[in-house]
């Protein structure tokens, strides 16, 4: 059974996400929010957007902060690292190469706010043709599992190879 405002949380989360994803693409770096509008090339609202991305996607439960995004920006996935921040971030948001990406993450809340029915009951969720459980939704998504591994990088110590997730799992630099 799902939580009473799920579907309309759900629907907030995938409507900021395709908002920002619009802004690179429509608009040119302007999001709009609210009545005003903020200009994506400024490095201080680059520093608000990650922010907003990172609670984003934790309050759907995906573990990620801003330096994992800080380091997978530098990581040459999204262009020349060397580049100016603003062409980084937006290939971070709109890429689909590295298994989706935010689209990805977007189309796969659209799927489980589908699933939750008029009396909050949950239909089959279907990702990828399977058939799965809300408790292992993320765990089938490559995107996901691309940003835990960039967690575990940045978050690793030096007493060892692993370190552990918002979640408390242990997560392995090297599998």
């Amino acid at each position: 059974m799902a939580d009473p405002d799920a579907k309309k949380y759900l629907k907030l989360v995938i409507d900021n996400l395709t908002t920002i994803r619009t802004a690179f693409m429509n608009r040119k770096g302007i999001l709009k929010v609210g009545d005003r509008d903020v200009d994506l090339h400024i490095p201080m609202n680059q520093e608000w957007l990650k922010d907003r991305i990172v609670s984003y996607l934790q309050a759907v439960g995906i573990g990620i902060d801003k330096p994992t995004i800080n380091r997978m920006l530098l990581s040459g996935d999204y262009g020349n690292p060397r580049a100016d921040s603003y062409t980084l971030l937006n290939s971070f948001v709109v890429n689909i190469n590295n298994f989706g990406g935010l689209d990805r993450i977007t189309e796969v809340l659209n799927t489980i706010n589908n699933a939750i029915k008029f009396d909050n009951t949950l239909s089959d969720i279907i990702i990828s043709g399977k058939t799965v459980s809300p408790k292992s939704i993320w765990s089938n998504v490559g995107y996901v599992k691309t940003l835990a591994n960039y967690y575990a990088y940045v978050h690793s110590t030096d007493k060892g190879l692993s370190s552990y997730g918002p979640d408390g799992n242990t997560y392995y630099m090297v599998s």
